[in-house]
């Protein structure tokens, strides 16, 4: 599963079941999950996604729309 939370420029990827997962946190604002038993990643967060990839985020736009004016 992949989702995408515009407002708050999150991207999450799970890749397995993350009901028995911790957040281990890395640098640059990566959250890797991994499984409390096996220690397999099932997941990860990336904060600030769009900037990381060098787009505007899209939660933004109207607000950038607004400060062309």
């Amino acid at each position: 599963m992949i989702d995408y939370d515009e407002k708050h420029d999150v991207l999450y990827v799970a890749i397995g079941d993350k009901a028995n997962s911790y957040g281990d946190d890395s640098k640059d604002d990566v959250i890797v999950m991994r499984d409390f038993d096996t220690d397999r990643i099932t997941g990860f967060t990336i904060s600030g996604i769009a900037k990381k990839i060098g787009l505007q985020p899209v939660g933004n736009s109207e607000r950038l729309k607004e400060d062309e004016k």
